[in-house]
């Protein structure tokens, strides 16, 4: 059995719409990607202001300085590439 729609214009009912609109798909593919790379930046800027500016003089009074590496040891690209994974 058939069930007819009577809609304006002809339109389907939102729950028969398909999903698999590829215009749907790329949107949403964009948004979480734009998302991720927006939110890696951003806490990886966060943790430099704190940990990097604002808890440099604690960090180094009170924690032990032997496990840290010097700043010009640093490897950035590689940091910045773990905080986007």
């Amino acid at each position: 059995m058939e069930t007819r729609y009577h809609l304006k214009n002809g339109a389907k009912p939102i729950s028969h719409m398909s999903m698999e609109n590829s215009k749907f798909n790329k949107m949403k593919t964009n948004k979480i990607l734009v998302g991720g790379i927006t939110g890696g930046v951003a806490l990886f800027l966060l943790g430099w202001v704190i940990y990097g500016m604002l808890l440099m003089d604690y960090s180094t009074a009170h924690y032990n300085q032997c496990m840290n590496r010097p700043m010009q040891d640093m490897i950035w690209w590689s940091m910045i590439v773990s905080n986007l994974a």
